[in-house]
């Protein structure tokens, strides 16, 4: 048996994108709901049917992802009409008012969703009732997308191979709900979370070891609330003791890999990348042999790297890798070279950690500042600890602070964190810069650089200016 609405639609679509084709550009919105009728009490049938247009309309989406044709599915529930007020009490148990769609409200949607300007949508399937919160997901849409103003949602990036659209600000874990070196809090991470999504944010970076395994475990806490909105990327391997090239075994990533699903609740990881290892550990073939066992498994999905040296990216490139996580800010510029145009040609994407070099580019800093002492802008600034491109990206303290004073005159500013992170997603092969947070008003002023104008061709070329004359030539040839 067909169902009719169900074939009827999936048929419209086809039309419409043959149409759409030829003009090379297009947008189809599905919205997959009915019209009570007092004798059909199958309601199986009728949640199998409005799945079914979405799951149709979800493989449109994969079909057209390299074109520019974009697809929505909506699930709204009802669509809300006379015959709703005559259900019996029973009915109306089952089926609550919080389920239905005003017309009114879905034509808005729709028409807000068709506006060529909100290509953040960039053919995500967005399903309001999905039979567990659906009051939730009908406000939450309606206020988020139909009464908010489209700066609350991020601009995206794809992210390389994992052909996935993520916000091209992310949200850093490393000292999620503290700041460096002091006691982990689990409530001040909560908050941070849902500041960042309601900022729009849907990448997430974190780590194993972060915080102990906690902030895994505060991100599992919160992402279970808002399945298929967030990217994960974990990682893993600094969890070795000694941290050395022999540890790096297919069984050993395993076992981590085992403790971050377990951490974070999920059934497989979106992205895990290793996690700075030493350099040898880039010709291991039977490491990444055995990643791509992972991946075949189901354990994890893709899989990269996060590299120290720039050198150690190209010879990842090596293996079928889908990200590389590289420092890279206004203090580290040599990733321009060669590592960026090897990512676009072999369509990997790229991760940009330490944008702000640990709070330096920022602007805040002077001579007085006092970190606290477990806090590693004090005891591994020569890489006491690790590696010391980690710490301030390498750069001596005093004279990173004669290269902000120039940055700060170059951009008529004292808060340089916008123009910051502006200046690396003014890079295209960037997938997402991923910035930390240890407050939520930290979240908020980082996607503040998404809504800058794009920097001046003088601006560009200052920023350069400042890195020859400061930087590099005592960080350019290290990393």
């Amino acid at each position: 048996m067909i169902d009719t609405n169900l074939y009827g639609s999936f048929m419209c679509c086809k039309q419409f994108i043959e149409a759409n084709k030829g003009m090379d550009y297009g947008r189809i919105i599905n919205i997959a709901s009915t019209r009570w009728n007092q004798n059909q009490a199958d309601w199986e049938a009728y949640g199998a049917s409005k799945g079914g247009l979405v799951s149709l309309t979800n493989t449109l989406c994969v079909s057209l992802s390299e074109t520019p044709i974009t697809v929505n599915a909506i699930s709204p529930g009802w669509i809300q009409c006379s015959e709703y007020d005559t259900l019996s009490e029973e009915d109306h148990r089952q089926h609550p008012s919080g389920r239905v769609g005003v017309p009114e409200d879905i034509a808005r949607m729709v028409m807000f969703l068709s506006a060529p300007e909100n290509d953040f949508i960039n053919g995500a399937n967005i399903v309001i009732d999905d039979q567990k919160d659906d009051i939730l997901h009908i406000r939450r849409l309606l206020e988020r997308i139909i009464n908010q103003h489209t700066k609350d949602f991020m601009n995206q990036r794809r992210l390389g191979k994992t052909n996935r659209m993520v916000s091209e600000i992310g949200l850093g874990t490393w000292q999620l709900g503290t700041k460096w070196g002091d006691p982990f809090n689990e409530a001040e991470a909560q908050k941070i979370l849902e500041a960042s999504y309601e900022s729009g944010i849907n990448l997430i970076d974190t780590a194993d070891i972060y915080n102990d395994g906690n902030s895994e475990l505060a991100i599992g806490k919160f992402i279970a609330k808002h399945k298929d909105h967030f990217f994960v990327v974990t990682k893993c391997g600094r969890g070795l003791s000694p941290h050395t090239a022999d540890g790096y075994t297919a069984e050993n990533m395993e076992k981590f890999i085992d403790g971050s699903l377990k951490r974070l609740g999920v059934e497989h990881l979106d992205l895990v990348l290793l996690h700075c290892p030493p350099t040898s550990v880039y010709q291991k073939d039977e490491l990444f042999s055995g990643m791509d066992k992972l991946v075949q498994k189901g354990k994890i999905s893709h899989y990269g790297v996060s590299i120290e040296k720039v050198s150690e990216g190209l010879q990842a490139m090596e293996y079928p890798i889908s990200a590389i996580e590289v420092i890279f800010n206004m203090f580290r510029l040599k990733p321009l070279e060669k590592l960026f145009p090897a990512a676009k040609t072999n369509d990997i994407g790229i991760l940009a950690r330490v944008p702000l070099a640990s709070g330096l580019l920022t602007g805040r800093y002077t001579k007085d500042t006092v970190f606290g002492k477990d806090d590693h802008r004090s005891y591994n600034r020569n890489g006491e600890a690790f590696d010391k491109g980690e710490t301030f990206s390498g750069v001596d303290y005093e004279l990173g602070l004669q290269a902000v004073e120039e940055l700060k005159k170059l951009f008529h500013t004292e808060d340089l964190i916008p123009y910051a992170l502006r200046w690396i997603l003014m890079h295209d092969t960037v997938s997402a810069v991923i910035p930390g947070a240890s407050r939520c008003e930290q979240v908020q002023t980082n996607v503040k650089a998404a809504e800058l104008a794009a920097l001046t061709p003088e601006q560009m070329e200052g920023v350069a200016v400042v890195y020859d004359k400061y930087i590099r030539e005592s960080v350019h040839c290290n990393w």
